[in-house]
């Protein structure tokens, strides 16, 4: 079965290496219907500025290389990608946690049900931010805080963060980023042989 359509709502995948091994994290803005390229290039920039300040309390074994923003109304596209030249580095000289550990962060929309939150997982913690299986809520809020600076940066361009739901399908705007523990998660497939 193909993907549904989405005439309202664009993919941003940004890419980066822990380790070497793939790091991913997949967002969704709402768009115009049939944005224009210059569209999805302001979206891209906007996640380039807040990764360049969401790194900065991660261990520099994590690397940012790319933003790939997507229109998802049209098979076609259209497609924009930015590289970063150089890559964006973690800005914290200790060593980081193996690939697999990360912390999870929610999104939140005005709506109540599973299809209208998301989650987002961030690897390449420093080791002395973690303890007995807890992140430290320092580095926990210094995430929350980039992220939700750079909400109010996308609002104000007329792309808002948003929970993409192929159930529907629908695309809702976020209301609140948080986390609700502490406790580390674990994405397998970013140890290293055991994803892309």
């Amino acid at each position: 079965m193909p993907t549904p359509l989405v005439p309202s709502a664009a993919r941003v995948t940004v890419s980066g290496t822990l380790f070497g091994q793939l790091v991913e994290n997949v967002w969704h803005v709402t768009t115009v219907a049939g944005p224009p390229l210059s569209d999805l290039e302001d979206i891209a920039g906007i996640f380039q500025l807040m990764y360049a300040n969401l790194v900065i309390p991660f261990a520099d074994a994590l690397f940012i290389n790319s933003v790939t923003v997507r229109y998802l109304g049209d098979v076609g596209g259209p497609e924009f990608s930015l590289i970063n030249t150089p890559a964006q580095q973690g800005g914290d000289a200790n060593g980081s946690m193996p690939g697999n550990v990360a912390l999870c962060i929610s999104l939140r929309t005005a709506l109540a049900g599973r299809r209208f939150r998301g989650r987002k997982f961030f690897s390449g913690i420093p080791v002395p931010e973690v303890a007995d299986n807890t992140i430290s809520s320092t580095f926990a809020d210094a995430v929350v805080a980039s992220i939700s600076g750079s909400m109010g940066d996308l609002t104000a361009a007329g792309f808002p963060l948003s929970v993409l739901s192929y159930v529907g399908p629908t695309i809702v705007p976020v209301t609140s980023v948080l986390y609700t523990d502490l406790f580390v998660d674990s994405q397998r497939r970013r140890l290293t042989g055991r994803g892309r």
